[in-house]
């Protein structure tokens, strides 16, 4: 860590402000600088009592490996360079940081296949920057502890397994490839709407085609497309009530038909209740008045859920392009909000997506730290377990956590091949 000064000028007099920083070595052995605290304008004893109370501490990364571990008072069975000797009474545990929220929000930008074409849309740049990546981080952090860039680069990233779970560095969160991001992305707007409305088809709309593809399966037992049509129940339990299914009642044959309930779709729509719309736009059809109306109130809900649960807020940039960008930064996270509610409303009904996300940030990633008899230490990035009620709820929305990352042993403050 070090000092650094800034000069600016206020009012034709010039003065220096001084910030704490931070050298983070990261991939192909590059360093960036993380702000770790802002001191304002101190005078020079002040600035000497920092500096002397400053160390610089800094550890350079390389490639992992796995070893076996055995205790301090177990003789290895073989000698070998791939075993080791720990020492038990020495562990340690450090830097706990949220793992379970993010873990989530990447699964659901998965699901709506957001990692993909923002890897066709956001190529690598010369220098190695991931800008996919950078705007993933910034997405997730608008959906689940929303600010500004600068806490993100700050604060949040830090706080977070982030970088454990894009198998990336602090390089992510450098403060001006933040900003830079926000320049790279309104070009690939309209591309972005015609993906998102063709992938929530296809997550939302699919039982009729679910249906045709286990109609032509084979089943040897009837027991078996039962389970097959109960999923497929399961997975959309509203759009069920308006198809009839027939299984052929012969045992030795595993078939079914099915066909469009008009009659119940008719009950359901006239169910739906009347509503008197008063309009001035006497020229437009009714038809076409109402569909605006329904927008309306899409959109109502959309900027309460912004201004609610993703926090959006008055916004200071240096570029009108990039408030633009933000709040498109903002709606990314929506996306991920919409499809948590959505996918919620099927499988748990009685749970809202913050209070879900809120539950999934009881798991925690830690670092544990074995030092070896021959001073190195093996270190495991682990995530805790889930309580019993977390994994219920694991459970029901047919989630399965990844197994834990593979150890790494450090040799002088560096990671050995």
């Amino acid at each position: 860590m070090f000092l650094r000064s800034t000069l600016r000028k206020k009012n034709g007099k010039s003065h220096e402000y001084f910030s704490i920083v931070e050298n983070k070595r990261v991939a192909a052995g590059k360093v960036v600088q993380r702000h770790v605290l802002y001191l304002g304008e101190i005078n020079s004893s002040q600035q000497a009592a920092w500096r002397k109370t400053i160390e610089i501490f800094e550890d350079g990364q390389v490639k992992p490996k796995t070893v076996a571990l055995f205790p301090q008072d177990r003789l290895a069975p073989i000698h070998s360079d791939e075993i080791v000797q720990i020492r038990l009474q020495d562990l340690q545990v450090k830097r706990a940081r949220q793992w379970g929220a993010c873990w989530l929000a990447c699964e659901l930008y998965k699901k709506l296949e957001l990692d993909r074409f923002w890897a066709r849309n956001l190529p690598t740049s010369r220098k190695g920057t991931r800008w996919d990546l950078v705007l993933q981080t910034s997405v997730i952090y608008r959906l689940l502890d929303p600010g500004s860039e600068w806490k993100l680069h700050r604060q949040w990233f830090e706080a977070t397994a982030m970088g454990d779970l894009l198998e990336e560095d602090f390089a992510l969160a450098e403060s001006h490839k933040l900003y830079e991001c926000l320049d790279r992305l309104l070009a690939h707007k309209q591309a972005l709407f015609d993906h998102l409305t063709g992938r929530w088809k296809d997550l939302f709309n699919a039982l009729w085609k679910r249906l045709n593809e286990i109609q032509a399966m084979s089943f040897s037992k009837k027991t078996d497309l039962a389970m097959k049509l109960g999923a497929a129940k399961q997975q959309a339990p509203s759009a069920w009530r308006l198809v009839e299914v027939e299984i052929a009642k012969s045992e030795s044959e595993s078939s079914f038909k099915f066909s469009l309930r008009k009659k119940k779709l008719r009950q359901v729509r006239q169910r739906e209740g009347r509503y008197l719309l008063r309009s001035n736009l006497t020229e437009e059809q009714p038809a076409q008045l109402w569909h605006l109306y329904i927008q309306l109130t899409q959109v109502e809900e959309a900027f309460k859920n912004l201004k609610g649960d993703l926090s959006l807020r008055p916004l200071f940039h240096q570029k009108e392009a990039r408030i633009e960008a933000h709040i498109f930064v903002a709606f990314l996270a929506y996306c991920l909000h919409a499809t948590l509610r959505r996918w919620l409303r099927d499988l748990a009904p009685g749970l809202t997506p913050r209070s879900v996300l809120d539950k999934f940030r009881a798991l925690q990633m830690i670092d544990v730290h074995l030092p070896t008899t021959d001073g190195r230490q093996v270190i495991l990035n682990r995530y805790t377990q889930p309580e019993k009620e977390l994994q219920l709820l694991l459970n029901q929305l047919k989630l399965q956590l990844p197994e834990q990352p593979p150890p790494k042993i450090t040799a002088s403050g560096t990671l050995a091949n």
